[in-house]
């Protein structure tokens, strides 16, 4: 999966808020469930920038 630079960040930091919530997930099984998860991450993560700010 080619991912730019800010994609990688991204990437990363979901990577440790979802190993904070669910315990750390083997990067495989991870990258397969990210783009699963994409709708509902990016959701959840506009919902906390919205409250956030």
């Amino acid at each position: 999966m080619a991912t730019t630079g800010r994609q990688a960040d991204r990437l990363k930091s979901l990577r440790s808020a979802f190993s904070r919530t669910t315990g750390p997930q083997p990067d495989d099984s991870f990258e397969v469930n990210v783009s699963d998860l994409e709708p509902l991450t990016t959701t959840i993560i506009g919902f906390s920038i919205t409250v956030v700010e």
